[in-house]
């Protein structure tokens, strides 16, 4: 069992590290950092009106982000961003 827990821990730090690795050689030296403005959109699950507001809000430029866990609730809320202008 000492083994499964050090082959999950290990499995975990790796991808951990990937991640922070890809997300410090993605920035370049010398260039500010994008910054983000986000929108929140929500509606029922059932039927299309989450899935139409999401897909508007895309067509307008904005990137999905996420979705609420649905499995368990009546209403969800996506996350949706975009490059704000300086």
């Amino acid at each position: 069992m000492i083994s499964k827990i050090d082959i999950k821990s290990a499995l975990l730090g790796i991808i951990v590290g990937i991640s922070v690795m890809s997300a410090l050689g993605a920035a370049s030296p010398g260039r500010k950092p994008t910054s983000w403005e986000y929108r929140i959109v929500s509606g029922p699950i059932h039927g299309d009106r989450l899935q139409n507001d999401i897909n508007s809000c895309v067509a307008e430029g904005w990137e999905f982000v996420t979705v609420s866990d649905m499995s368990l609730q009546q209403y969800a809320f996506a996350v949706l961003r975009q490059a704000r202008e300086r």
